[in-house]
């Protein structure tokens, strides 16, 4: 059996949807962090530099490297996000032990949030992003967006008459904590039933935060959320919600997961990108474009969800996702 190393952020609990669709199309795969470990301290250093915690990070990737020594894998798939720690000294070592097999790298967070990145190119064979500012910086590079994973197909099959009328929970991020609540002020004579939480991993992280950002300003830890949701919560309160709110990150143009979760889940989004407008899967009435204010006169407010064709659903899951970054053909053998 064909074997795939994968290497990505513990974020929520894509990891494991990401491990487990490997395996559903046929292959072995083992899993690494792309941080040393869950420590809210060394996320942050990570963040600001890489070098920061580059003595904790080689001897992280020591461990990377023994494993690698016992294995012989088709594919190495790096999910290259804003917590990854590793140097390209590092991912070259790795190169030379695994001579055979192909390098693929996804951007999952946009480039100009990225730190000391451009060494990528040389050290993978096939490279993607999710954002469409990024196309040209490489030309390796591909568009390829985001998905949608199993436990939202299921809340699409599940859906019954909404308990929220608007739904949000997600990381607060600075940007995203002053829309998202914009939104949700515009939204509450029309919209009564809401359920918003912004969710803070850590003190360190609120600390840090407060410090930092003026959005932030008149927020105490207590408003947030502290328990982060498993990917079956998540679902199951999508299905359960008339509509779910979005906003991206800071510099960022890409679809969010949230986008595309609400396309699995035939739920309706509202969301302040307005980039959304250029993918195939737009339909007005499913999807509102929020700046700075509500149309309530709008399709999006008085008809009903638009159901898509089915191509589009399947376009955009986790498993079409997976099959290109996999390099499949279409019996499913690696290319």
């Amino acid at each position: 059996m064909e074997r795939v190393l994968l290497i990505s952020p513990r974020f929520f609990e894509y990891h494991l949807a990401i491990r487990e669709g490997i395996r559903e199309l046929g292959f072995e795969v083992d899993w690494f962090d792309d941080q040393p470990n869950e420590k809210s301290v060394v996320r942050a250093f990570s963040r600001l530099s890489p070098r920061l915690i580059e003595p904790l990070a080689e001897k992280y990737f020591e461990g990377i490297l023994a494993h690698a020594e016992t294995a012989r894998y088709r594919r190495v798939i790096l999910l290259r996000s804003m917590s990854f720690c590793f140097t390209e000294d590092m991912m070259k070592r790795l190169k030379e032990r695994q001579k055979d097999a192909e390098f693929v790298v996804y951007l999952w967070d946009s480039a100009k949030n990225l730190k000391d990145f451009d060494w990528t190119w040389d050290c993978f064979d096939r490279c993607y992003t999710f954002e469409p500012d990024d196309v040209g910086r490489s030309e390796k590079l591909r568009f390829l967006p985001l998905f949608y994973a199993k436990p939202y197909e299921l809340a699409k099959m599940e859906q019954t008459e909404p308990e929220y009328d608007c739904f949000y929970y997600g990381t607060a991020h600075p940007k995203k904590l002053r829309c998202i609540n914009e939104m949700a002020d515009g939204l509450k004579k029309a919209y009564p039933r809401m359920l918003v939480k912004h969710y803070m991993p850590s003190k360190f992280k609120y600390v840090y935060h407060k410090l930092r950002d003026a959005e932030y300003k008149g927020f105490h830890y207590a408003d947030f959320e502290a328990r982060k949701l498993t990917m079956r919560e998540m679902a199951d309160l999508v299905a359960k919600s008339r509509c779910v709110l979005d906003s991206p990150q800071a510099g960022q143009k890409g679809l969010t997961m949230r986008t595309l979760e609400c396309l699995g889940a035939g739920r309706k989004l509202i969301t302040a990108n307005g980039d959304v407008k250029n993918y195939d899967f737009y339909r007005e009435e499913n999807i509102c474009v929020y700046q700075d204010g509500f149309d309530f006169s709008s399709r999006f407010f008085t008809e009903p969800y638009c159901d898509l064709p089915p191509e589009l659903y399947g376009k955009y899951s986790l498993k079409s996702w997976l099959t290109e970054l996999l390099g499949l053909d279409t019996d499913g053998e690696m290319r």
